[in-house]
């Protein structure tokens, strides 16, 4: 069976998105499918990475003629759709004229980003790329929220799209140092001035990752250390190390570094949310709230051997 993955994000950047394709890339092949991945690296257009993780609002129609040129020569039996931006809904467009089976996963929130760009008429188009995907036979979500509200909207079902968490972050080490990490693409959607407020408060910040606003003066402060883009074996030793994990996001459809950060022992604080919806057991694997500081200081109570022992049993591992 041949699959084509279709999305708006370039896979040569790290960011959720990106890592979701590779790993379901990489799945694929290893279950003996012919695959391939287009994305918006080479198309022009308008890049969204400071508002969210590595998108493009690609030209619509330099993305059409792009993805239909693949599409065309590869002759997928299904297209798999990760976004639903204008690459995507060319990929959408492309097998329905071609009697070609499709899904669609909701890896992006596109009325909330567009909406902080452009006020009304971004919430309009973002829901508009949504729309499209009710073309697709499958429709998947990252969170059982945004199924539920899906299904209530368009009477149409909607599965949640779940995966195992990477081997590497199997490892666990119970002597933790006093600092909190922090973890991702260092953008403005990752709600950054609340990393800059728990260190304000006299917490250690430990930051993993790289991105667009790399040396922000947001995050200037002496509580707050780089460490640079890290590999995932390099991330899961870091979670190794610290105290706890901190996700500032609100607007991410899941937190998949949560479960990472979970299987290692390393409990999360994080606000109540889609993304930490399913990603963060409040109790179990982390804390959920609206004051940070609070959680922070309360992360004691959770014990790391019994975080790294639910979170396997609850999301396992790939590969």
């Amino acid at each position: 069976m041949k699959i084509a993955i279709v999305t708006d994000t370039s896979c040569r950047q790290m960011n959720g998105v990106s890592t979701s394709v590779k790993t379901l890339f990489e799945e694929l092949k290893e279950k003996g499918k012919r695959v391939i991945v287009i994305d918006a690296e080479k198309i022009n257009g308008i890049d969204l990475s400071r508002w969210s993780p590595g998108l493009h609002l690609a030209n619509p129609i330099k993305a059409q003629i792009h993805c239909y040129g693949l599409l065309d020569k590869f002759k997928p039996d299904h297209v798999h759709v990760a976004t639903e931006g204008p690459m995507g809904c060319s990929g959408l467009k492309w097998a329905s004229y071609n009697g070609v089976r499709s899904s669609a996963c909701s890896h992006t929130d596109w009325e909330k980003i567009l909406s902080k760009m452009i006020p009304f008429i971004g919430g309009l188009a973002g829901r508009w790329f949504t729309s499209r995907t009710t073309k697709a036979d499958i429709r998947f979500f990252r969170n059982s929220s945004a199924a539920k509200e899906w299904k209530l909207k368009t009477g149409m079902d909607g599965y949640v799209l779940k995966g195992g968490v990477d081997k590497c972050f199997k490892y666990r080490n119970d002597v933790r140092k006093n600092s909190i990490l922090w973890a991702g693409r260092i953008s403005k959607d990752k709600n950054l001035e609340d990393v800059r407020m728990v260190a304000e408060h006299g917490f250690r910040v430990v930051i993993a990752g790289d991105g667009p606003m790399v040396g922000s003066d947001i995050l200037a402060h002496k509580n707050i250390e780089y460490l640079g883009r890290l590999s995932k074996w390099a991330l899961s030793d870091s979670m190794n190390r610290y105290r706890g994990f901190l996700f500032t996001s609100k607007t991410d459809t899941l937190g998949l570094v949560c479960l990472e950060s979970a299987c290692c022992g390393m409990p999360t604080v994080a606000y109540e949310n889609d993304a930490t919806l399913d990603s963060v057991v409040d109790g179990k694997t982390g804390l959920k709230g609206e004051n940070l500081i609070e959680l922070i200081e309360k992360l004691d109570q959770i014990d790391y051997a019994d975080c790294a022992n639910f979170a396997s049993k609850e999301w396992g591992t790939v590969s």
